[in-house]
């Protein structure tokens, strides 16, 4: 796992954490940029997985990512789970890092539980639901995931609102 970095994982976890919003338009920027490679697909099921396809007598190796996967693929050049385990920092209890949790929980149109602001509970409550909302407007369930226009409409949103 090797590539050169546009952003930290410190920066993107301060990003889930205070504008969500350009978060997410990273991952959309990222999701955009890897459609492009051939030995990547899109699965929602998973961070990041290498996944060994049959095609005749020959194998085909392709990078399987999930939205928050597409920017650990592009921006820290993640490959495998074990790829996504060692970005994590200390604290954190889970599989990947926590601006990856805050991508995956706005892809389903949630906002992340890490968000710091100075809106009240009852603020917070009116644009989480505009934005599930949103979200699901266009989140298809065979590709676990709304369109990718949705989600800049989306950042759009939370940005107006301060996030």
């Amino acid at each position: 796992m090797s590539k050169k970095i546009k952003y930290t994982v410190e920066q993107l976890n301060e990003m889930a954490r205070t504008t969500p919003s350009k978060l997410l338009l990273i991952a959309v920027e990222d999701m955009r940029a890897l459609r492009k490679k051939k030995n990547i697909e899109f699965y929602m099921g998973d961070w990041v997985q290498t996944r060994t396809y049959r095609e005749g007598k020959k194998e085909k190796k392709v990078c399987a990512v999930c939205m928050a996967g597409a920017t650990l693929n592009r921006q820290f050049g993640a490959e495998t789970y074990e790829d996504v385990c060692s970005l994590r920092r200390i604290g954190e209890e889970y599989g990947a890092p926590e601006f990856a949790r805050a991508v995956d929980a706005m892809r389903c149109g949630n906002l992340p539980d890490v968000i710091f602001s100075s809106l009240t509970d009852e603020e917070l409550e009116v644009i989480t639901l505009k934005f599930e909302k949103m979200i699901n407007s266009t989140y298809r369930e065979g590709r676990e995931r709304a369109e990718l226009r949705t989600y800049e409409r989306a950042a759009k949103f939370l940005a107006s609102k301060g996030l």
